[in-house]
């Protein structure tokens, strides 16, 4: 059964070292598109985790 978390503020390091750990291929599949460091990087600091929902 999936387990349903709130994410909050002190998960953005862990979200942030996750999406950095993925691999060129891995990163066009979750974004379809390539992703550099630091557009990850600003992707994980945008995250609207107050009120956005996140699946995966």
């Amino acid at each position: 059964m999936p387990r349903i978390t709130r994410l909050t503020a002190n998960h953005r390091n862990a979200i942030r070292a996750h999406l950095l750990r993925l691999d060129g291929r891995g990163r066009f599949r979750r974004f379809t598109t390539p992703m550099p460091d630091r557009a990850i990087t600003r992707y994980v600091d945008e995250l609207d985790l107050d009120t956005g929902l996140f699946w995966g």
